[in-house]
Formats: structure tokens, sequence, C-alpha cells
């Protein structure tokens, strides 16, 4: 294990990782999952694991032998759906708070290239919208 998954899997923080494929994103969410896990910092239903995609989730359900929440982020939105505590905002507000966003993002930004926090936000607000959609169907 490299320095950056070992701080990746010791950390008690929500934890994110960006990578490319082969670069050991799976290995390190099993470890950081077996570490939350043996040290008893959290128990198998405290867990969410999100993936990208189907291909990804099933890997990790095959190799974890834990019974935790894994899913992707649509299944994620059809789950936060069928919620009841679930508020959406109007159209327009929607539309307001994400060119402010976007707005804010380039007054604020020195490059020209998209942060990772910027691309989890931006994909966060997206998943909102997501479930919006759905729920207008």
């Amino acid at each position: 294990m490299n320095e950056e998954q070992q701080e990746a899997v010791l950390s008690l923080s929500n934890t994110l990782l960006i990578a490319g494929a082969g670069s050991g994103k799976t290995f390190t969410i099993i470890n950081k999952i077996n570490y939350l896990l043996d040290n008893n910092i959290y128990k198998e239903d405290e867990l969410l694991i999100i993936s990208f995609t189907n291909e990804s989730v099933n890997d990790l359900k095959r190799k974890i032998n834990y019974n935790i929440d894994i899913k992707t982020f649509h299944k994620l939105s059809l789950d936060l759906i069928h919620t009841d505590n679930l508020k959406i905002a109007k159209d327009n507000m929607l539309s307001y708070i994400i060119d402010e966003y976007f707005n804010s993002y380039l007054i604020n930004s020195n490059s020209n290239f998209l942060s990772n926090e910027f691309v989890v936000e931006l994909m966060q607000i997206l998943l909102y919208l997501e479930i919006l959609y759905i729920m207008e169907k």
C-alpha cells in the first residue's frame, strides 16, 4: 500500500477516491472498510459505499466480506426518492442556485481547469437534479 492509499485507509473523515483505472481504488476501499470494521470504529450498517458503475459495485460486493450498502449514484437517488423526507425546490430556484454556483466558481477560480472539489460539487448538483427529474415524471 502506498502512502496516499494508507492515508485514505486511516482517515476517519469521509473519504473520496478519485483515481484512474488500475490505480488501486478497490484495494484501498476494501482496506478502509476492513480497518473501520475490524477496529470497531463503525458497524456494518453505518457505512455506505457509492460508486459510479454497476460493474464496480458488483466487484466490491464480491470482494467485501461484510454486509454493507454499496450503491451507484443512480440507486442512491432512487432510494432517496422513496423516503418521506425529500424536499424539492422549484425549478427556477434550482436554476438560480446552479447559475450562481458556476458564476462564483468562474469569478473565484484562478485556473481554466476544473478542480476535483468543483467536479464533486457539480456531481452532487446533477444528482439532485436527477432526483427532481425522476420525481416529476
